[in-house]
């Protein structure tokens, strides 16, 4: 299958000796998440999501028994939990990075490494918070915008998201920070929570 394989298709170029993998459905699975079948008490490690982001979303362009189809669905989605705990931890790093220490402190210095760590920790949060309000996984980091941005409701989010690397100056992009912040709370508000009670401050 390998020799046979083209080394282009559909304007997709492989540099890849072997670009054709076989394996099982268990199998691919059990290497991607650890587990062949989610277990009723799984506690997904971070370091698995961009997995679990890859399953739900890569091309899926044969299964014609749908028994790919069929797993891919029993490891869609996080258990409520898990999900609450993500959002925990992206609202409180939006709290800490921006609200709090970006927009009260860092903003008011002359400190660059400071202001981009602050922004980049803030960003990183707030667009993993829209995708878990969005029910899904988030990608390997640096896919997490590209992901973002595919999100229908999230416009208002994007456009200040976006805004942030092109301000003007550090007040500017404080008040952008506070904006994401403020949009933030009141999607998690038509959730029946808050980014005050998510980040339990």
């Amino acid at each position: 299958m390998n020799e046979e394989a083209p080394k282009e298709w559909a304007g997709w170029k492989s540099t890849y000796k072997k670009s054709v993998m076989v394996e099982s459905i268990s199998g691919f699975f059990e290497k991607e998440t650890g587990h062949v079948h989610p277990p009723p008490d799984w506690k997904i490690p971070p370091n698995i999501e961009s997995h679990l982001s890859f399953i739900a979303n890569g091309p899926l362009y044969y299964d014609p028994l749908g028994e790919f189809s069929e797993r891919r669905k029993e490891f869609g989605s996080f258990p409520e939990d898990e999900l609450y705990d993500r959002y925990n931890s992206c609202c409180w790093r939006m709290w800490h990075y921006g609200h709090y220490n970006f927009v009260r402190r860092v903003a008011h210095r002359d400190d660059p490494i400071a202001t981009v760590t602050c922004l980049g920790m803030f960003l990183d949060a707030a667009m993993r918070l829209c995708l878990y309000l969005n029910n899904e996984f988030a990608p390997y980091w640096k896919w997490v915008p590209h992901r973002f941005r595919q999100i229908e409701w999230a416009g208002e989010f994007i456009r200040h998201v976006d805004a942030i690397p092109n301000a003007g100056s550090p007040a500017e992009q404080a008040e952008h920070v506070n904006e994401i912040y403020r949009l933030a709370d009141e999607k998690l508000k038509e959730r029946g929570t808050s980014m005050k009670e998510q980040a339990r401050i």
